[in-house]
């Protein structure tokens, strides 16, 4: 449905939708951070534990060594941030890096999901639950499950929870999402943050659905282009029960905008019914600038400008991401 009509949700609430649904395979407990790596000879997995630096390339000499003849000898390298983040960078390569089929200009904060190309090798970078550092594992932590597109925001989020005690599963993937939302799972996350732009066309569909399976759990959306989110289409949201539907952090000096995040984060809290500790929320704005001052996070360009349409449930069949076009190969040097 698109247009002016209304959200039909009382008339179809009791179609079945989760035989509809195809699941992921079951996903074992959270790893350490890790790069998977895959090339012409194989795939391998590295850890990203024990130290503040990986270099990568075709010399003998790096941490990480590709036979690629597309690498330079020392191509790149990935450092830590603040002991708990990672950052690519290219070493002005001779062919460069593409992070997600862009290319790297400048360092760039990986998050979960990210594929690094060089050459013909990709490398995959994953990591689990991120949960506040020194947290008894006694006691239950209240958990979100996020889905951002842009590293900035996500990192923002996750620094904010992370400072009150919440872990984090901080996702790019529909396919990635569906692992940590299956019916039978004891240890369901207490709240949604969504990313309007990740899902574009299928987002109504996806909150209905979740609407369906979890009637308790919170649903945030956030946002950050306003001008393809039209009154309509916010009104189908409301239909669905979420109204909470932020805006984007702006994050540029963070610390000048103390009373409009903390309103934004004090709102989400409230959800979970958590509170706001007003000292460790300004300590935890001032890290995020020195983060972000430090290092330039690339955001993904929204993919879709047009506003999603409301979801016709007889159509919900999976929310699996269907294959990609790969992007434009640029054309390689090969480095002697």
């Amino acid at each position: 449905m698109s247009g002016g009509g209304s959200l039909r949700v009382t008339l179809r609430a009791s179609v079945p939708l989760t035989p509809h649904i195809r699941y992921p395979p079951p996903v074992t407990p959270p790893d350490p951070p890790k790069l998977i790596i895959r090339s012409d000879t194989g795939t391998q997995q590295i850890q990203l534990v024990d130290q503040p630096l990986w270099t990568v390339g075709r010399s003998q000499m790096n941490s990480i060594c590709l036979s690629d003849p597309c690498a330079s000898r020392h191509h790149a390298k990935i450092e830590t941030v603040f002991d708990r983040h990672f950052c690519y960078v290219d070493l002005q390569s001779r062919n460069g890096s593409m992070i997600n089929g862009h290319p790297v200009i400048t360092p760039t904060l990986l998050q979960n999901g990210d594929r690094i190309t060089i050459g013909s090798t990709e490398i995959l970078f994953r990591r689990g639950i991120v949960t506040q550092a020194g947290n008894d594992t006694h006691q239950p932590q209240k958990q979100i499950l996020t889905l951002q597109g842009a590293a900035t925001q996500g990192i923002i989020w996750q620094e904010l929870f992370l400072s009150h005690g919440i872990s984090v599963i901080w996702e790019t993937g529909e396919t990635e999402l569906l692992h940590h939302l299956r019916p039978q799972n004891a240890n369901l996350p207490n709240l949604l943050l969504l990313d309007t732009e990740v899902f574009q066309q299928r987002l109504l569909e996806f909150c209905f659905w979740c609407r369906q399976q979890f009637p308790r759990m919170q649903i945030v959306l956030t946002y950050r282009e306003t001008p393809h989110l039209s009154l309509d289409w916010q009104k189908q949201v409301a239909a669905l029960g979420i109204s909470c539907f932020l805006p984007a952090f702006d994050h540029h000096h963070l610390s000048t905008q103390t009373q409009v995040i903390q309103g934004r984060f004090n709102a989400v809290l409230q959800l979970i019914s958590s509170s706001l500790n007003p000292e460790t929320f300004h300590t935890t704005l001032k890290t995020l600038d020195q983060l972000l001052n430090q290092l330039s996070a690339v955001d993904k360009p929204a993919a879709d400008p047009n506003p999603p349409s409301a979801p016709d449930p007889d159509e919900i069949t999976s929310f699996l991401k269907m294959p990609s076009s790969p992007p434009p190969q640029r054309r390689q040097k090969h480095n002697n």
